[in-house]
């Protein structure tokens, strides 16, 4: 799972990156209003890009080096790692107490299901 959530940001990375060269090259051939804005945005979109995959390589070496990239199951080496409040999470989960239902038996004179009858009682207690 981790390996494919670093494919797909490099990949948006590289869309971006395109992206702003697009729009340098677009101002650089072009005169007129909005061009210096334009080749603003082009420079300033390309930095931020290269510095965001800069980030993102260096992360995704270092995930790679403690094994994250080996399972597709992230959640179970957190709990192998003992993340306490994951291991709480996960406790509180099982744990949980489950709450009685009241609302399974219509009751008698139920305005949907209207007057219980003998054979609905019966099967009531069946359920029951």
């Amino acid at each position: 799972m981790m390996a494919f959530l670093f494919h797909t940001a490099f990949y948006l990375g590289i869309l971006a990156l395109t992206a702003g060269i697009s729009l340098y090259i677009w101002a650089a051939r072009n005169q007129g209003p909005g061009v210096k804005l334009a080749k603003f945005f082009g420079i300033l979109l390309m930095i931020i890009v290269i510095l965001n995959m800069g980030c993102l390589l260096f992360y995704s070496v270092k995930y790679w080096t403690q094994g994250y990239f080996e399972s597709p199951m992230p959640m179970q080496q957190m709990m192998q790692n003992g993340n306490m409040s994951c291991q709480s999470m996960m406790q509180g989960m099982m744990n949980k107490e489950s709450t009685p239902s009241a609302n399974l038996t219509p009751a008698s004179g139920d305005a949907i299901n209207g007057p219980a009858s003998p054979h609905h009682s019966a099967h009531t207690l069946q359920q029951q």
